[in-house]
């Protein structure tokens, strides 16, 4: 897919294709499981690095929720939605709204989602790039996700190389029950953020709730 940015405006890394790869694997997996296409939410979206690999498969994804606090970045994704979706999206960044059945696009604060009940609880798939804070922000993320069924989160976070094992313990203490037969959420070393800390990757499988 091609990808409109403007640096000045809003940034993404061409370096983190392969997570966006894995990321698409997870999903088809995730498919396979609800044998459907899966709704995805991307509180973080940016300009849409992620949704633009899931969206290059036909049947992969059905619903989507794309949002972020920047408003330039927002243009950008809907310029970019126009021509992956083949349909009409407005030209302007406006508050988040549903601009198609199937796809909730906007300006938000993402922390705040889960207290629209159009929205919260309808997730399969959720996504968080925020690496700073993913941690910190996942109890006000988790509501996000539609727990009739299985559910994944896919997530980015920066972490001291000394205190990987500290956060993972936080992480899976924040994180509900995980799926049966798959393996405990763990911070995966991907690339040096800087000279004592790391770029990580986890994915965590969510069983139903009971």
């Amino acid at each position: 897919q091609e990808i409109v940015c403007d640096p000045t405006k809003a940034y993404f890394s061409t370096k983190l294709q392969t997570e966006r790869i894995e990321t698409y694997i997870l999903a088809k997996k995730l498919r396979k499981i609800l044998k459907r296409p899966i709704s995805v939410c991307d509180p973080f979206c940016g300009v849409g690095p992620a949704l633009a690999t899931l969206l290059g498969e036909n049947n992969l994804v059905g619903r989507v929720l794309a949002s972020d606090l920047n408003p330039d970045a927002i243009e950008l994704l809907l310029d970019n939605l126009r021509r992956w979706d083949r349909r009409d999206y407005p030209s302007e960044p406006k508050r988040i709204s549903r601009l198609h059945e199937d796809r909730i696009v906007g300006v938000a604060d993402d922390t705040k989602l889960h207290e629209d009940p159009s929205i919260s609880g309808a997730w399969d798939l959720l996504l968080v790039n925020l690496p700073h804070r993913t941690v910190e922000l996942l109890p006000s993320l988790i509501p996000l996700l539609d727990r009739t069924g299985t559910s994944m989160i896919r997530g980015r976070v920066i972490a001291a190389e000394s205190e990987i094992d500290d956060v993972n313990e936080v992480m899976r203490k924040a994180l509900p029950p995980r799926l049966p037969g798959t393996p405990e959420p763990t911070l995966k070393i991907k690339r040096d953020y800087s000279s004592s800390l790391r770029l990580c990757s986890f994915e965590a499988w969510i069983r139903p709730a009971p």
